[in-house]
């Protein structure tokens, strides 16, 4: 595989991975779990899982 061929294949990994993680955010709003718990459970401050992924 040649280097631009590998690059895409991981740009497309991670948005792949990154359409994943904010349903998983989704649903775990829909079953209460608080922003606090939710930045957390990513490695980042209530803030910025709030800033990520309220809208």
């Amino acid at each position: 595989m040649q280097a631009l061929d590998l690059i895409q294949a991981e740009a497309q990994a991670v948005s792949a991975a990154q359409a994943r993680l904010t349903a998983a955010v989704r649903a775990a709003r829909e079953a209460g779990n608080s922003w606090v718990d939710i930045g957390g459970a990513a490695g980042i401050s209530r803030q910025s899982a709030h800033e990520r992924w309220a809208r």
